[in-house]
C-alpha cells in the first residue's frame, strides 16, 4: 500500500469516527426521544435504546482506532509480525460485539413488546452480517498467523 493511500484512509476514519461522536451525542438521542414521546413502549426502555446505539458505535470506533494501527504496520512494513496479532484479535471482536449486543436489544424490545417487522427483520439482518463479518476477520486472523509464520520461516533460509 502506498503512502497515500494510507493517509487517505486514515483521514476518511477520521472523519467517520467525528460522524460516529456526532451519532452518539445528539442524533441519536434526539430520535430516541421522539420516538418515546410519540410510543409509550418505547418510553419505558428508552435509556436502553440510546445505550445500545452508542455502543454500537463505539464498536465502529473501536474498529476504526484498530484499522488506523494496522495501516501503521503496513506502512512500516510489519503486518506481518506478531505485533498485528493482538490488533487483528481486537478487530475480530468488534463485529462480535456488536451482534451479542443486537441479540440482546432484540430480546430487550421483544420483551417490552416494541416489534415492528422490519425494526425485527433489520436486526436479525444485522446478527447475521454481524456474525459473518466476525467468522471472516477469524478467518483472516488465522491467514496472517500462518503468513507470518512462513514469513519468519523464509527469513532465517535467507
Amino acid at each position: 500500500m502506498n503512502r497515500t493511500l494510507i493517509a487517505t484512509a486514515k483521514i476518511v476514519f477520521a472523519v467517520l469516527a467525528l460522524i460516529g461522536l456526532a451519532l452518539q451525542l445528539f442524533i441519536i438521542p434526539a430520535n430516541v426521544a421522539g420516538l418515546a414521546s410519540a410510543y409509550a413502549e418505547v418510553a419505558s426502555i428508552e435509556p436502553v435504546i440510546i445505550g445500545w446505539g452508542a455502543f454500537v458505535i463505539a464498536c465502529g470506533q473501536a474498529a476504526v482506532i484498530v484499522t488506523w494501527r494496522l495501516l501503521d504496520l503496513v506502512r512500516d512494513d510489519s503486518i506481518f509480525t506478531t505485533d498485528a496479532f493482538a490488533w487483528v484479535r481486537a478487530l475480530t471482536w468488534c463485529p462480535a460485539a456488536i451482534g451479542l449486543s443486537t441479540l440482546a436489544m432484540f430480546v430487550v424490545l421483544n420483551a417490552a413488546h416494541v416489534t415492528p417487522p422490519a425494526l425485527m427483520l433489520g436486526m436479525l439482518a444485522a446478527i447475521g452480517v454481524s456474525a459473518a463479518a466476525t467468522l471472516i476477520l477469524a478467518v483472516l486472523f488465522t491467514l496472517l498467523r500462518q503468513s507470518a509464520s512462513m514469513r519468519y520461516d523464509l527469513a532465517e533460509v535467507i
